[in-house]
C-alpha cells in the first residue's frame, strides 16, 4: 500500500525484465494514457505485472501518474483504506471469458476513512502505487480475464466541482495452469532477480518464491544459500520458514552451524517460525555457545516457536542473563505471547535496573495490551538525567495507558521547590496534553524562544513558577522522596598499560566545569561544551590506526584502490563502526544515537566524538538539580563522563583489532600512508 513519488518508470519496467512473457515496453505504455488537468497534462494508467501469469503468481498492477507539465499537478491520495485494509478510491472489476464478473472478497466493504497524503507532482515526476487485484477480486482459476481498473483523483467527499479526471485502464489477462514446466521456468526468473536485487525488494522476492514455487522452491533457495552476499544468503533462510517440510528444516539447520553470525541470526529466526521440534533442540542446544548478537536472535526465535521447552529458558535470561539477553527476554516473551508470558513480565516488572523496567511496562502496555499502574514507570521518572529516551517515552506511557491515574503520577514526580527546571518543563508539557488536565502556567527557556540574556530566568519568573507548582503539589499523588537505585554498576576499565579512568572535578569560569577521566577532558557550560582528548604515547599508534581506518568510509575511489580494498572489506569495516557506535552509546541505544555517532566516527576520524555524549544534558541536570540531590547528580555527571571515556577507549582498541584481521599486513600499511 505504499505509494511513491518520483522518476519510477525505469524502476518500473525492471519488473518487467526477468521474462518473455512480461508486458513489452511499448505495451506498457499501451496502458497509459494522456489525460488534460486544469493545471498540466498528466499520462497516466494501471500496468499489470504481465500480460500473461502462471497461477499463483502475483496479480498486480501498477498505477502510475507522470506530470508532463507545464506546472506542478497536486491530488490527495489515502483516505480510503480502513475496513478494507486497501485503497477504495481504485475501482476494479473482473470478468471471466463468459462475461461474468468475478466477487468482491469482503462481503460488505466498511469506509471509515484513513491517513491522506498530498502528492505534488513536478513536470517529469512520476508517482505509482501497486495495486493487488486479489485484494478487489476473487481470481482463484486459470483463464482468459478482462480486468478494469480506475481511479479518480477528485476525492468523493469533496463538494466542489469535480475537475480532475478519472483514470481508466482495461486489459486482458491469462492465468496459466501450473504445470512443472510454467512452474520451474518462472521460479528461475525470480531467482535470477533475487541475486540483484536488495533490501525489501530482496525479501519480496524470496518470498515470492517461497509462496509460489513451495516444495518446488525448496532446492533454489537452498542454492541461494550456499553462495552470494551475506545478505542474500541470510534472506533464503529466512524464506524457508514460509516452507516448513523436512528438507526446509535439514538445511536450515545446517544455516545454523555457518561461520558467519549473520547467517546464524537469520537461521535461527526461521527455525523459530517454524515451530518444529528438532529447530528448538537446536535452538536451545546453541544458545550458551553463542554472543551477540546471535544468543539475542536466537532467544527471539525460541519465543516464536512458543515451545513450552522454550519458556523457562527464556524466563531464567530475563531473570539473570546479561543486559542485551535481558532485552532479547522481552521480546522473546511478546513473542510467545499468552497469560504465562504476560505473568512472567509482570513478576519482574520491580527490577531497579530501569532501563530494562520500562521496556517491560512498554511491552506490556503497547505489545501485549495490558492494563497499566502508574507506580510501574514512577521510578524511571525520578531519575535526574530526564533527556533520556525511556524518560521521556515513560510520561508517553503514562498518558495513553494510566488514565486516570496519569496526571497525579506525572505531577508527583515534579521538583516543587525548584524555579527554573528542564525537567519539571517536560513533566508539565505532558501533563497539559492529558485530558481534564489543570490549567498551568510555567516558564520555562524553552518558552523563551531563545531570546538571549535569559539561560537562568529571572526573579519574576521563579516567583510565579514556584507558585504553580505549589498548586499542583495539592493535585499530585505520593511524593517520593529517595531516587530509584541506578543498577547494574558500570565497573572501572583495566588495561594494560593501565589508566586511570577515576573522575576529577572542578569548576571553571562562567559557571562552567572540567571534569577529566582517562584521555578525556570534558569541559562543559550551559550553552557549549568543548573535549580534549590526548591518548598517552603507549597508545599513541592505535590511536592513529583508528583514525585512518575510520576515515575509509569517506575516501574516495582513488584512495580505496591504492591498498585494494574489496566491497567485501569495506562492509565488513562500516559493520564494525556500527558495533564501536552502539558502543559509544552506553545505556542510551537507539538507532538515532548509533547513526549519530557512526557519523561522527567516521566523518570527524581524528578526535574523540564526546560532544555527541548529551554531557550537556546531564550537567543541566545537575545545575538544575534540588540542594538534597546536588552531589548525587554531581556524582552521576562525572560517572557519565567516566563511562564514555572507557567505552570510546575501549572501543577503539577492539574496533583496530577487528579491523586488522579484515586487512591484510600490506594494506594496513597502504592504509597508513
Amino acid at each position: 500500500m505504499k505509494a511513491r513519488a518520483g522518476n519510477y518508470l525505469a524502476v518500473l519496467l525492471l519488473v518487467f525484465a526477468f521474462t518473455d512473457t512480461a508486458i513489452a515496453q511499448s505495451d506498457s505504455e499501451s496502458c497509459l494514457k494522456i489525460y488534460e488537468t486544469p493545471k498540466a497534462k498528466i499520462r497516466a494508467g494501471f500496468i499489470p505485472y504481465k500480460a500473461q501469469v502462471v497461477l499463483g503468481e502475483p496479480l498486480q498492477v501498477t498505477f502510475s501518474v507522470e506530470n508532463l507539465g507545464p506546472t506542478n499537478f497536486e491530488f490527495w491520495f489515502g483516505g480510503d483504506y480502513r475496513g478494507t485494509g486497501r485503497h477504495d478510491r481504485f475501482k476494479v472489476a473482473v470478468t471471466n471469458a463468459n462475461g461474468e464478473a468475478l466477487p468482491d472478497p469482503i462481503a460488505q466493504p466498511l469506509d471509515f476513512g484513513g491517513f491522506v497524503q498530498q502528492v505534488n507532482l513536478k513536470p517529469g515526476q512520476f508517482f505509482t502505487n501497486v495495486v493487488d487485484l486479489t485484494d478487489f477480486r476473487v481470481v482463484d482459476k486459470p483463464g482468459v480475464y478482462t480486468v478494469s481498473c480506475s481511479f479518480a483523483f477528485d476525492e468523493q467527499w469533496h463538494t466542489k466541482e469535480h475537475t480532475n479526471p478519472v483514470v481508466n485502464s482495461t486489459f486482458t489477462l491469462t492465468i496459466l495452469e501450473r504445470t512443472p514446466e510454467r512452474v520451474a521456468k518462472v521460479l528461475d526468473e525470480l531467482v535470477e532477480k533475487a541475486k540483484i536485487s536488495r533490501g525489501q525488494d530482496l525479501g519480496d522476492t524470496l518470498t515470492l518464491i517461497a509462496h509460489f514455487g513451495k516444495n518446488d522452491a525448496v532446492s533454489r533457495l537452498a542454492q541461494l544459500t550456499e553462495n552470494g552476499s551475506v545478505e542474500l544468503r541470510s534472506a533464503a533462510l529466512g524464506a524457508f520458514s514460509l516452507i516448513p517440510t523436512d528438507a526446509s528444516l535439514d538445511i536450515v539447520l545446517a544455516g545454523l552451524k555457518d561461520s558467519d553470525p549473520a547467517i546464524r541470526s537469520a537461521a535461527a529466526s526461521s527455525l523459530g517460525a517454524m515451530q518444529k521440534s528438532r529447530g528448538v533442540d537446536a535452538l536451545l542446544d546453541a544458545l550458551p555457545k553463542e554472543k551477540s548478537p546471535v544468543a539475542e536472535a536466537i532467544l527471539l526465535a525460541l519465543g516464536t516457536s512458543k515451545s513450552d521447552r522454550a519458556f523457562p529458558v527464556i524466563t531464567n535470561t530475563l531473570d539473570a542473563g546479561e543486559v542485551e539477553l535481558q532485552r532479547a527476554a522481552i521480546d522473546a516473551l511478546v513473542n510467545f505471547g499468552g497469560s504465562n508470558a504476560v505473568a512472567a513480565l509482570t513478576q519482574c516488572i520491580t527490577t531497579n535496573y530501569l532501563s530494562l523496567r520500562y521496556e517491560i511496562v512498554s511491552a506490556l502496555a503497547e505489545k501485549l495490551h495490558q492494563p497499566m499502574q502508574a507506580e510501574w514507570l514512577l521510578p524511571v521518572l525520578m531519575e535526574r538525567e530526564f533527556n533520556t529516551h525511556q524518560w521521556l517515552d515513560s510520561l508517553r506511557l503514562l498518558r495513553m495507558y494510566a488514565g486516570g491515574q496519569a496526571i497525579p503520577a506525572m505531577l508527583s514526580c515534579l521538583d516543587f521547590d525548584v524555579a527554573w527546571s528542564g525537567r519539571n518543563w517536560w513533566i508539565l508539557n505532558e501533563v497539559k496534553a492529558c485530558p481534564n488536565a489543570p490549567s498551568i502556567d510555567y516558564t520555562y527557556e524553552a518558552d523563551l524562544g531563545g531570546k538571549p540574556g535569559y539561560p537562568d530566568g529571572t526573579p519574576e519568573m521563579w516567583t510565579n513558577n514556584l507558585r504553580t507548582l505549589q498548586k499542583l503539589k495539592t493535585l499530585a499523588g505520593p511524593i517520593f522522596v529517595a531516587l530509584p537505585v541506578r543498577c547494574p554498576l558500570v565497573p572501572y576499565l583495566k588495561t594494560d598499560p593501565p589508566i586511570d579512568f577515576t573522575p576529577t572535578f572542578k569548576t571553571v569560569e562562567e559557571d562552567g566545569m572540567e571534569i577529566k577521566s582517562g584521555f578525556l577532558t570534558a569541559t562543559i557550560h550551559h550553552l557549549s561544551e568543548n573535549d580534549d582528548y590526548s591518548p598517552s604515547e603507549s597508545y599513541r599508534s592505535v590511536y592513529q590506526l583508528a583514525a585512518h581506518l575510520r576515515a575509509l568510509p569517506n575516501a574516495s575511489n582513488q584512495q580505496r584502490e591504492k591498498p585494494n580494498i574489496t566491497p567485501e572489506q569495506m562492509k565488513q569495516l562500516t559493520d564494525l563502526l556500527n558495533v564501536f557506535a552502539k558502543k559509544l552509546c552506553g545505556s542510551k541505544v537507539s538507532d538515532l544515537w548509533i547513526s549519530n555517532f557512526y557519523n561522527l566516527l567516521v566523518n570527524d576520524s581524528d578526535y574523540c566524538p564526546a560532544s555527541a555524549a548529551c554531557f550537556g544534558f546531564a550537567f543541566t541536570d545537575y545545575r538544575e538539580a534540588p540542594p538534597n540531590l546536588k552531589e548525587q547528580a554531581k556524582a552521576e555527571l562525572m560517572d557519565e563522563v567516566r563511562i564514555f571515556s572507557q567505552n570510546y577507549h575501549a572501543g577503539t582498541v577492539e574496533f583496530v583489532e577487528s579491523a586488522k584481521r579484515i586487512f591484510t599486513p600490506a594494506q594496513l600499511e597502504q592504509i597508513l600512508k
